[in-house]
């Protein structure tokens, strides 16, 4: 009886395993599947190409203009930028939000 139960228990395991390692390779051909069917994702991140040095410049004080002034970022959503100085001084004034009743206590 203790070899009959004891072949029985490692069939069990052995169905399982077998069970859980086809639904694992379903899973990951799913997900391949997916990936593969996305395809339009670009292999690298596309970054803004800048021909001579003057252009570079002209780029790079547009983006510091940006980083350090009030200005709309999308005027007819009601969007605006502000200064990263004075978006630090907020964060640090109002705290990170949080969620619904995820008060801690000490």
């Amino acid at each position: 009886m203790g070899i009959n139960s004891s072949n029985q228990s490692r069939s069990v395991f052995q169905n399982a395993a077998i069970w859980l390692m086809t639904v694992a390779l379903i899973v990951f051909v799913v997900f391949s599947l997916v990936i593969i069917m996305i395809g339009n994702l670009p292999a690298a991140p596309v970054l803004p190409t800048v021909g001579s040095s003057a252009q570079w410049q002209r780029l790079k004080a547009e983006q510091i203009e940006q980083l350090s002034t009030y200005g709309w970022a999308n005027q007819e959503a009601g969007v605006v930028h502000i200064p990263i100085e004075e978006a630090m001084r907020l964060q640090v004034e109002r705290g990170l939000p949080a969620r619904q009743g995820d008060e801690t206590t000490n």
